[in-house]
């Protein structure tokens, strides 16, 4: 048997291994001296675990974004803006550049109108260059549309309310959107005078964010034509956004109390801003009232120049009581009964109230002129009548125009409008008197309005009676 010095490679192997040791122990106290200097500890080196692979994905995918929470609703006792604070000192210059800006409005209109074009919204190009024709529109769209659709029921006196499916823009080769196509009614007689109007009030209140926005808009002869006359009838066609309902839909259906006080925060700041640039307009009923996004967007549409005007004389604050008495009044015979119309009322009072108070302290230009606004008499005769501009304009036609609407929607017995009752019934009106002897007792209007808008059915309270108490005029 060979012993251990016959096998050489034996004794090397010890050699490696003694090396081995050596370096190891060397290496051990080297580690031990830099970890004393350093202050930090040795550790057990972990045990590598293994991951499923779904684990592994989980692991490496960063953790869900948490959206943002959402904003609060707005108080219930959240206030409107201050009156004092809505309107800028230079109200009378921000009138005039208005009045500038819809005259070249209606400049561009009249040009585009004899040229066979539509009218697109200021600063912006069509939504398609083939339809930059009036002639296109009637072909592809307002044929199809009249054939195949039923009108909406948001239709008005004038006009009748398509809603276009995105399948029939896009077969007449628009980019599919949502869109209404408002068009005037077969046999209406409609001036040119007044669909330019209209036409250019709509891109104005577009172009200054109280109005829907606007795709298209053009005028076309009418088929129909009174050859008794001499002026030609034409009708209009819009082609614009859609809205999700009307605000007098949402406060039948009794939205929920933070989307209808949204509503009246949204309202009275477009309602600022059309009194801003020096507009009357007193046809602002609840029909013509549009919101989107739970009421986060409200716009006025229908702009008619015979109820939508200019009184560049009067302060913005004269204008904003007027058209904010039309809708507290509005808002009274449309919602009466409902939950909602408390809402809006507790929110309207106290900036109604302030403009009242200081227009009967004769604070700001036209408060006069609302003062000296009589109730109409109760007859016929004082339905509204439309009124060229030639004939009369600035604060006469207020003062002719307003309590004709009023007696129309309000006092009208003969109107036969559900709503229209409520306010006919309503106890309180004083209307003009005539005595034996041929004199007549006049009252104020805007007075009563304030009463019916805001305490149809309530007692008026003993801090403000005298502030709406209803004085006669001989």
């Amino acid at each position: 048997m060979a012993t251990s010095a016959s096998r050489p490679y034996c004794s090397a192997t010890a050699e490696q291994i003694r090396m081995f040791k050596d370096s190891r122990e060397r290496a051990q106290a080297t580690q031990a001296a830099v970890a004393a200097s350093s202050g930090v500890g040795t550790s057990r080196p972990q045990q590598r675990r293994r991951l499923n692979p779904a684990a592994a994905t989980a692991a490496a995918a960063p953790p869900p974004r948490t959206p943002p929470p959402p904003p609060p609703p707005p108080s219930e006792q959240a206030p409107l803006r201050d009156v004092d604070q809505l309107f800028s000192r230079e109200w009378k210059k921000r009138g005039e550049i208005a009045a500038l800006f819809l005259e070249q409005l209606r400049q561009a209109c009249a040009h585009d109108i004899a040229c066979g074009r539509v009218v697109g919204p200021p600063g912006s190009s069509l939504i398609a260059a083939p339809f930059d024709k009036v002639s296109t529109w009637q072909q592809r769209i307002v044929s199809r549309v009249e054939t195949l659709s039923v009108p909406s029921s948001h239709c008005g006196t004038w006009n009748n309310v398509f809603e276009i499916s995105k399948e029939t823009i896009a077969h007449a080769g628009l980019p599919p959107c949502c869109m209404v196509l408002r068009y005037t009614k077969p046999g209406m007689s409609v001036t040119y005078a007044d669909a330019l109007g209209e036409l250019a009030l709509t891109l104005f209140a577009a172009a200054r964010g109280f109005g829907m926005g606007v795709h298209a808009g053009g005028l076309v002869l009418s088929e129909y034509q009174d050859l008794a006359r001499e002026e030609v009838h034409w009708r209009m066609l819009l082609a614009m956004q859609r809205g999700t309902s009307s605000v007098a839909a949402m406060g039948l259906n009794t939205a929920p109390r933070f989307v209808v006080e949204r509503m009246v925060h949204r309202l009275y700041d477009a309602t600022a801003e059309l009194s801003g640039h020096g507009f009357v307009n007193v046809d602002l009923k609840l029909g013509n009232l549009l919101q989107r996004e739970d009421a986060d967007e409200v716009y006025i549409i229908d702009w008619d120049p015979n109820f939508a005007f200019q009184v560049l004389t009067m302060h913005p604050k004269a204008v904003f009581l007027v058209n904010l008495v039309m809708l507290a009044a509005q808002m009274r015979v449309s919602l009466h009964g409902r939950e909602a119309l408390r809402w809006i009322v507790n929110a309207l009072q106290l900036p109604l109230l302030e403009l009242w108070r200081q227009a009967k302290n004769d604070e700001f230009a036209g408060a006069a002129a609302l003062r000296s606004l009589r109730m109409p008499w109760r007859r016929k005769e004082s339905r509204f009548r439309r009124l060229k501009d030639s004939e009369v304009s600035g604060e006469e036609r207020l003062r002719q125009t307003f309590p004709a609407v009023c007696f129309d929607y309000f006092f009208d017995a003969e109107r036969g409008d559900r709503n229209a009752l409520y306010g006919v019934q309503w106890k309180h009106w004083k209307f003009p008197v005539r005595s034996n002897w041929g004199n007549t007792t006049h009252f104020p209007l805007l007075p009563q309005l304030l009463r019916f808008g805001l305490f149809a059915d309530v007692e008026v309270p003993p801090s403000t009676a005298a502030l709406l108490a209803v004085e006669p005029e001989s």
